[in-house]
């Protein structure tokens, strides 16, 4: 199985390509960190879309992560989240947690697993096509959560209105999107921290480190 591993954002300000690139390389996956700028997107949020579609046909399955996530329990492989899947299965995304002000969303796009078929490469053109002003008029907070303005709504309406619900797995948050405050012990109490919102994220990811004793990588030595 062949996987690849994508992240990216056309403002670099994190050093989160050093931690990816050292998880990469431990599990022999290809790694691209893509600063390329992609014109005429709805939201800055969309470019992720066009920085898998110009991968995808190059793997089995791609591994999106954004730039302000860091891998923290470096020894678990990708796979781990692929060896319960259905025949049926494109997508393996996690659920949101609940944040710390009651905020939460339907699923999170900060990171997911996409599977190299014909399903994926319709699914992404149409999140890339799709107006969010449809997806705003459209979308039900009570059923969805929060509407983020984004590339996650988009994905939301597609799978949705495509009615492909059943073709993806939704893991637990947990899985590879916690967040700051989820550790409390040491940096691989889980897979992986995701650093959303809008804060400065550079000083966010300094004072996580200070925590465990590493540097702004989040590398333990």
């Amino acid at each position: 199985m062949r996987i690849s591993i994508v992240s990216g954002t056309d403002r670099p300000i994190l050093r989160s390509d050093v931690n990816h690139r050292c998880y990469a390389k431990r599990h022999d996956y290809e790694y691209k960190f893509d600063t390329s700028v992609y014109e005429n997107l709805q939201t800055p949020h969309f470019r992720k879309i066009c920085s898998i579609k110009s991968v995808l046909n190059d793997c089995d399955w791609v591994f999106w992560l954004d730039d302000d996530a860091f891998f923290t329990k470096m020894a678990i492989p990708l796979e781990t989240f692929l060896n319960d899947i259905q025949e049926n299965h494109f997508l393996v995304i996690c659920k949101s947690p609940v944040n710390p002000k009651g905020g939460w969303t339907f699923l999170s796009a900060g990171q997911f697993l996409l599977k190299n078929d014909r399903r994926s490469q319709g699914f992404l053109d149409e999140v890339l096509a799709t107006p969010l002003e449809t997806v705003r008029a459209w979308w039900d907070a009570s059923r969805y959560g929060m509407f983020t303005g984004g590339d996650q709504d988009a994905i939301v309406y597609t799978l949705v209105t495509w009615n492909m619900l059943e073709d993806i797995k939704i893991c637990p948050y947990d899985a590879f999107n916690s967040r700051p405050y989820h550790y409390s012990r040491r940096l691989d109490e889980h897979f992986l921290v995701h650093f959303p919102g809008g804060r400065n994220k550079r000083d966010a990811v300094t004072e996580f480190g200070a925590r465990f004793g590493v540097d702004e990588t989040l590398i333990q030595g």
